[in-house]
Protein backbone atom coordinates (compact mmCIF):
# COMPACT_ATOMS: atom_id res chain seq x y z
CA UNK A 1 0.00 0.00 0.00
CA UNK A 2 1.20 3.27 -1.24
CA UNK A 3 0.91 5.80 1.86
CA UNK A 4 1.22 9.40 1.06
CA UNK A 5 0.15 12.17 4.02
CA UNK A 6 1.93 15.14 5.33
CA UNK A 7 2.97 15.76 8.85
CA UNK A 8 0.70 18.81 8.83
CA UNK A 9 -2.19 16.90 8.13
CA UNK A 10 -1.75 13.92 10.35
CA UNK A 11 0.04 12.09 8.22
CA UNK A 12 -1.41 9.83 5.62
CA UNK A 13 -4.55 11.14 3.61
CA UNK A 14 -4.54 8.81 0.73
CA UNK A 15 -3.76 5.78 -0.17
CA UNK A 16 -2.65 3.76 -3.31
CA UNK A 17 -2.63 -0.39 -3.58
CA UNK A 18 -0.05 -2.15 -5.08
CA UNK A 19 -0.74 -5.36 -6.43
CA UNK A 20 2.52 -5.78 -8.42
CA UNK A 21 5.77 -3.75 -8.65
CA UNK A 22 5.53 -1.11 -10.68
CA UNK A 23 7.80 -0.72 -13.63
CA UNK A 24 11.10 0.27 -12.84
CA UNK A 25 11.52 4.01 -13.32
CA UNK A 26 7.59 4.58 -13.16
CA UNK A 27 5.79 6.73 -10.29
CA UNK A 28 3.45 5.57 -8.22
CA UNK A 29 0.12 7.08 -7.82
CA UNK A 30 -0.96 8.71 -4.51
CA UNK A 31 -4.63 7.37 -4.80
CA UNK A 32 -7.50 8.37 -3.48
CA UNK A 33 -8.47 10.21 0.00
CA UNK A 34 -9.28 8.28 3.26
CA UNK A 35 -12.25 8.37 4.49
CA UNK A 36 -11.51 11.08 6.98
CA UNK A 37 -9.79 13.28 4.25
CA UNK A 38 -10.71 15.80 1.34
CA UNK A 39 -7.95 16.17 -1.65
CA UNK A 40 -8.16 18.81 -4.30
CA UNK A 41 -6.15 20.36 -7.07
CA UNK A 42 -5.83 23.74 -7.36
CA UNK A 43 -4.82 26.37 -9.98
CA UNK A 44 -3.29 29.90 -9.28
CA UNK A 45 -6.84 31.11 -8.12
CA UNK A 46 -7.60 28.38 -5.79
CA UNK A 47 -10.04 27.05 -7.63
CA UNK A 48 -10.29 23.49 -9.07
CA UNK A 49 -8.59 22.53 -11.87
CA UNK A 50 -10.21 20.14 -14.65
CA UNK A 51 -8.53 16.35 -14.52
CA UNK A 52 -5.46 16.55 -16.28
CA UNK A 53 -4.44 19.70 -15.19
CA UNK A 54 -1.73 20.13 -12.64
CA UNK A 55 -2.12 22.05 -9.79
CA UNK A 56 -1.31 22.40 -6.22
CA UNK A 57 -2.49 19.67 -3.83
CA UNK A 58 -4.82 21.29 -1.10
CA UNK A 59 -5.88 18.63 1.75
CA UNK A 60 -9.12 19.28 3.95
CA UNK A 61 -11.09 17.37 6.74
CA UNK A 62 -10.61 16.36 10.04
CA UNK A 63 -6.95 15.46 10.39
CA UNK A 64 -5.60 19.23 9.10
CA UNK A 65 -3.50 20.37 11.71
CA UNK A 66 -4.00 24.13 13.89
CA UNK A 67 -0.73 25.17 12.35
CA UNK A 68 2.47 25.45 13.04
CA UNK A 69 3.81 26.17 16.67
CA UNK A 70 4.36 30.26 17.26
CA UNK A 71 4.87 30.65 12.88
CA UNK A 72 1.60 32.72 12.85
CA UNK A 73 2.75 33.97 9.48
CA UNK A 74 3.51 31.02 8.26
CA UNK A 75 0.53 29.34 9.04
CA UNK A 76 -1.45 32.06 7.89
CA UNK A 77 0.15 30.99 4.17
CA UNK A 78 -0.17 27.31 4.58
CA UNK A 79 -3.67 27.25 6.34
CA UNK A 80 -6.66 28.69 4.66
CA UNK A 81 -10.24 28.95 5.12
CA UNK A 82 -11.81 25.97 3.30
CA UNK A 83 -14.51 27.41 0.55
CA UNK A 84 -15.44 23.39 -0.20
CA UNK A 85 -16.41 22.23 3.39
CA UNK A 86 -18.08 23.04 6.62
CA UNK A 87 -18.11 26.55 7.91
CA UNK A 88 -14.95 26.94 9.94
CA UNK A 89 -12.61 24.30 8.49
CA UNK A 90 -10.00 24.98 6.82
CA UNK A 91 -7.18 23.59 4.31
CA UNK A 92 -3.75 23.29 4.09
CA UNK A 93 -1.92 23.96 1.14
CA UNK A 94 0.93 20.79 0.99
CA UNK A 95 3.02 22.95 -2.23
CA UNK A 96 2.96 19.60 -3.95
CA UNK A 97 2.06 19.42 -7.21
CA UNK A 98 -0.45 16.76 -8.54
CA UNK A 99 -3.50 15.60 -10.78
CA UNK A 100 -6.37 13.72 -10.97
CA UNK A 101 -6.39 10.95 -13.69
CA UNK A 102 -9.68 10.09 -15.62
CA UNK A 103 -9.80 7.06 -13.16
CA UNK A 104 -10.19 9.18 -10.01
CA UNK A 105 -6.78 8.46 -8.82
CA UNK A 106 -4.56 11.23 -7.94
CA UNK A 107 -0.91 11.12 -9.34
CA UNK A 108 2.20 12.97 -7.45
CA UNK A 109 4.59 15.23 -9.82
CA UNK A 110 6.75 17.42 -7.68
CA UNK A 111 6.77 20.23 -5.45
CA UNK A 112 5.62 23.96 -5.71
CA UNK A 113 9.03 25.23 -4.75
CA UNK A 114 10.76 23.97 -8.18
CA UNK A 115 8.18 25.64 -10.29
CA UNK A 116 10.10 27.12 -12.96
CA UNK A 117 9.00 30.60 -14.78
CA UNK A 118 10.46 31.07 -18.61
CA UNK A 119 9.73 34.08 -20.67
CA UNK A 120 6.47 34.55 -18.69
CA UNK A 121 5.38 30.96 -18.97
CA UNK A 122 4.99 28.95 -15.99
CA UNK A 123 5.98 25.99 -16.40
CA UNK A 124 6.05 22.48 -14.15
CA UNK A 125 9.35 20.54 -14.40
CA UNK A 126 7.44 17.44 -12.82
CA UNK A 127 4.76 16.95 -15.81
CA UNK A 128 7.90 17.16 -18.14
CA UNK A 129 9.76 14.99 -16.09
CA UNK A 130 7.04 12.78 -15.69
CA UNK A 131 5.75 12.87 -19.16
CA UNK A 132 9.63 11.93 -20.02
CA UNK A 133 9.65 9.02 -17.55
CA UNK A 134 6.49 7.26 -19.69
CA UNK A 135 9.21 6.66 -23.15
CA UNK A 136 10.42 3.36 -22.65
CA UNK A 137 13.99 3.98 -22.47
CA UNK A 138 14.10 6.54 -20.04
CA UNK A 139 14.63 5.35 -17.02
CA UNK A 140 14.87 8.56 -15.01
CA UNK A 141 14.14 12.44 -16.01
CA UNK A 142 15.14 15.91 -13.98
CA UNK A 143 14.20 19.03 -15.96
CA UNK A 144 15.78 22.59 -14.64
CA UNK A 145 16.50 26.01 -15.79
CA UNK A 146 20.05 27.33 -16.96
CA UNK A 147 20.47 30.90 -18.29
CA UNK A 148 16.90 30.87 -19.37
CA UNK A 149 16.84 27.56 -21.14
CA UNK A 150 14.75 24.37 -20.37
CA UNK A 151 17.55 21.48 -19.39
CA UNK A 152 16.67 17.70 -19.68
CA UNK A 153 18.63 15.49 -17.75
CA UNK A 154 17.89 11.92 -18.98
CA UNK A 155 18.69 8.42 -18.07
CA UNK A 156 18.21 5.48 -20.10
CA UNK A 157 18.26 1.98 -19.99
CA UNK A 158 20.07 -0.52 -21.33
CA UNK A 159 20.29 -0.66 -24.60
CA UNK A 160 18.70 2.13 -25.78
CA UNK A 161 18.74 4.33 -29.05
CA UNK A 162 17.52 7.64 -27.68
CA UNK A 163 19.57 10.80 -28.35
CA UNK A 164 18.41 14.54 -27.95
CA UNK A 165 16.35 14.63 -31.28
CA UNK A 166 14.43 11.62 -30.31
CA UNK A 167 13.83 12.82 -26.86
CA UNK A 168 12.44 16.54 -28.17
CA UNK A 169 10.17 15.26 -30.27
CA UNK A 170 8.94 12.53 -27.73
CA UNK A 171 8.14 15.91 -25.66
CA UNK A 172 7.03 17.97 -28.11
CA UNK A 173 4.36 15.41 -29.48
CA UNK A 174 2.39 15.94 -26.60
CA UNK A 175 3.07 19.22 -24.40
CA UNK A 176 3.57 22.68 -25.57
CA UNK A 177 6.62 24.21 -27.39
CA UNK A 178 7.99 26.20 -24.69
CA UNK A 179 7.82 22.86 -22.34
CA UNK A 180 10.18 21.13 -24.68
CA UNK A 181 13.76 21.24 -23.03
CA UNK A 182 16.43 23.34 -25.36
CA UNK A 183 19.20 21.43 -23.99
CA UNK A 184 19.83 17.95 -22.73
CA UNK A 185 22.37 16.42 -21.10
CA UNK A 186 22.76 12.27 -20.95
CA UNK A 187 23.17 11.27 -16.80
CA UNK A 188 24.73 7.82 -15.79
CA UNK A 189 24.30 8.17 -12.29
CA UNK A 190 22.62 11.16 -10.28
CA UNK A 191 23.80 13.58 -7.63
CA UNK A 192 21.73 12.98 -4.13
CA UNK A 193 21.46 15.20 -1.32
CA UNK A 194 21.43 13.88 2.49
CA UNK A 195 17.39 12.59 1.97
CA UNK A 196 18.79 10.42 -1.04
CA UNK A 197 16.87 12.93 -3.59
CA UNK A 198 18.23 14.13 -6.70
CA UNK A 199 20.19 17.24 -5.38
CA UNK A 200 19.15 19.61 -8.30
CA UNK A 201 21.71 21.98 -7.14
CA UNK A 202 24.95 19.67 -8.37
CA UNK A 203 23.72 18.70 -11.80
CA UNK A 204 26.37 19.11 -14.37
CA UNK A 205 25.68 22.54 -16.47
CA UNK A 206 25.00 22.12 -19.74
CA UNK A 207 27.45 23.11 -22.96
CA UNK A 208 25.51 25.00 -25.36
CA UNK A 209 28.62 23.45 -27.86
CA UNK A 210 27.48 20.11 -27.57
CA UNK A 211 24.46 20.66 -29.82
CA UNK A 212 25.47 19.48 -33.37
CA UNK A 213 25.20 22.38 -35.36
CA UNK A 214 25.37 22.21 -39.00
CA UNK A 215 27.36 25.12 -40.48
CA UNK A 216 25.74 28.17 -42.01
CA UNK A 217 25.68 28.53 -45.97
CA UNK A 218 24.24 30.98 -47.58
CA UNK A 219 24.06 34.78 -47.29
CA UNK A 220 20.42 34.60 -45.62
CA UNK A 221 21.16 32.22 -43.58
CA UNK A 222 24.62 34.27 -41.87
CA UNK A 223 22.44 37.71 -42.29
CA UNK A 224 19.24 34.99 -39.87
CA UNK A 225 21.66 33.62 -37.65
CA UNK A 226 23.41 37.69 -36.61
CA UNK A 227 19.53 38.42 -36.18
CA UNK A 228 18.71 35.82 -34.07
CA UNK A 229 22.10 35.90 -31.83
CA UNK A 230 20.72 39.50 -30.72
CA UNK A 231 17.81 37.95 -29.20
CA UNK A 232 18.82 34.70 -27.87
CA UNK A 233 21.21 33.23 -25.06
CA UNK A 234 24.92 33.33 -25.93
CA UNK A 235 25.23 29.63 -28.33
CA UNK A 236 26.22 28.35 -31.87
CA UNK A 237 23.93 28.76 -34.52
CA UNK A 238 23.20 26.60 -37.69
CA UNK A 239 21.44 26.33 -40.19
CA UNK A 240 19.27 23.34 -38.41
CA UNK A 241 19.00 25.24 -35.50
CA UNK A 242 15.23 26.12 -33.91
CA UNK A 243 14.31 29.26 -32.64
CA UNK A 244 12.09 28.15 -29.46
CA UNK A 245 14.08 25.25 -28.77
CA UNK A 246 17.22 28.17 -28.58
CA UNK A 247 15.53 30.56 -26.55
CA UNK A 248 13.08 32.26 -28.61
CA UNK A 249 9.41 33.24 -27.58
CA UNK A 250 6.44 33.94 -29.45
CA UNK A 251 4.93 37.21 -29.78
CA UNK A 252 0.89 38.32 -30.59
CA UNK A 253 0.27 41.64 -31.33
CA UNK A 254 -2.67 42.85 -28.91
CA UNK A 255 -5.48 44.17 -30.26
Amino acid sequence: MNAYGPAECSDDVAFQPLYEAPLQGSSVAIGRPTANAELYVLGLDLQPVPVGVVGELAIGGIGVSRGYLADPARTAASFIPNPFGAAGSRLYLSGDLARWGQDGILEYLGRKDFQLKLRGFRIEPGEIEAHLERHPDVLRAVVNLHNEMLVGYWQGRNGHGLDDSVLSQFVRDSLPAYMVPSLWVRMDTWPQNANGKVDRKALPLPTLDARVVEPLGSASEHLLAELWATLLPPQRLGRNSHFFEAGGIRCWPHG
